[in-house]
């Protein structure tokens, strides 16, 4: 799924056909890797999951339990702190590492 703007090549979001059809997949996957943690990057993701009322900028740095793992985690895609301007991409930059800590600290106690 690309997106073309002359030479470049972005990605677009996903249908939501798409998203549906992968998340028995994803399920399996989670299913059998029992993982502690799970850390959403981007909307597509979380709202996989979630559903699509779900926002990033209510819920990030929240820990949810959910079926998937004991620790679920909501963050900004890091593609989306890119194009954004100076003072607003160093806050999302520095909620960003600070959720990958939070993770990164449930995953290791």
């Amino acid at each position: 799924m690309y997106v073309y703007r002359g030479e470049r090549r972005l990605h677009s979001k996903p249908s939501l056909r798409i998203v549906r059809a992968c998340k028995p997949w994803l399920e399996a996957e989670l299913k059998a890797v029992q993982p502690d943690v799970v850390l959403c990057l981007g909307a597509t993701a979380v709202q996989s999951f979630m559903g699509s009322r779900f926002r990033i900028t209510r819920n990030r740095g929240r820990v949810f339990e959910t079926p998937w793992a004991k620790a679920f985690i909501v963050t900004c895609h890091p593609s989306a702190i890119l194009p954004m301007e100076e003072g607003p991409a160093a806050q999302a930059y520095a909620d960003l590492v600070a959720d990958l800590k939070l993770a990164h600290q449930i995953a290791t106690a």
